[in-house]
């Protein structure tokens, strides 16, 4: 890996635009897709609880 995003594989870009969350992972265990996990990481930033609380929230919107 060479750090570098622009040129990083997938899962190592998703990690590092995840500050260390694995997108798809983060994805899967809430149930949403991995587009809407970035929207969430887009919207709250990297903060841990928030996008858990937001990715509950929609689970309960359903």
């Amino acid at each position: 890996m060479t750090g570098d995003i622009r040129t990083s594989g997938g899962q190592e870009r998703d990690a590092l635009t995840g500050a260390g969350y694995d997108v798809d992972g983060f994805a899967e265990r809430h149930g949403i897709t991995t587009a809407k996990a970035r929207e969430l990481i887009q919207r709250f930033g990297h903060d841990r609880a928030k996008l858990e609380a937001e990715a509950a929230k929609l689970k309960t919107d359903r």
